[in-house]
């Protein structure tokens, strides 16, 4: 949402910023270039289970500059010449969430111990923990890849409720 309040700074995050950076990269010895994107380049698409040649139809700018930045990292990062791998998480969660998250919105809620507030349960998402998004990161370094470029979904492959998610956070706080 934030991003469509400010749609000139999150472009120049996210698609100046990644053309600066493989500007900055030429001539420069660079094996592999690991760029982490967003679940949010596919929209809102046609299926429950997303695989990673699923249709880029981003429906917000944030999601536009983050599909923009991955064609970046695939066109100019072929003139460096090195393997490029995108990875693209789901509902990223952890302890540190940005408070304009849902997660954040909730973790703030439970610790000012108001009732949760959620706009609707019912929507279905892949939570993924952040921790398990650092591992993939350190594995994508390490991979053994045929292809000079590859993009990951990263998820936990089990879609839960918001509304269920939010009971589980009030059962691990005991509330």
């Amino acid at each position: 949402a934030e991003s469509r309040l400010q749609p000139a700074e999150f472009a120049r995050v996210h698609v100046a910023g990644t053309a600066n950076l493989l500007t900055a990269l030429r001539g420069r010895p660079v094996r592999r270039l690991i760029y982490v994107s967003s679940a949010e380049v596919y929209g809102r698409p046609p299926a429950d289970v997303v695989a990673e040649d699923c249709r880029l139809s981003p429906v917000s700018p944030y999601g536009i500059y983050k599909r923009a930045a991955e064609g970046l990292i695939d066109c100019l990062g072929a003139d460096l010449e090195c393997q490029r791998i995108v990875l693209r998480p789901f509902s990223v969660y952890g302890r540190r969430a940005t408070p304009r998250s849902l997660v954040g919105e909730l973790l703030a809620q439970l610790a000012a111990r108001t009732p949760l507030s959620i706009r609707d349960p019912r929507p279905v998402r892949d939570f993924t923990w952040v921790g398990d998004i650092a591992r993939a990161i350190v594995a994508a370094a390490h991979a053994t890849l045929a292809e000079p470029f590859r993009a990951f979904n990263l998820g936990s492959g089990v879609g839960v409720s918001i509304g269920a998610f939010a009971r589980q956070m009030l059962r691990a706080a005991g509330v």
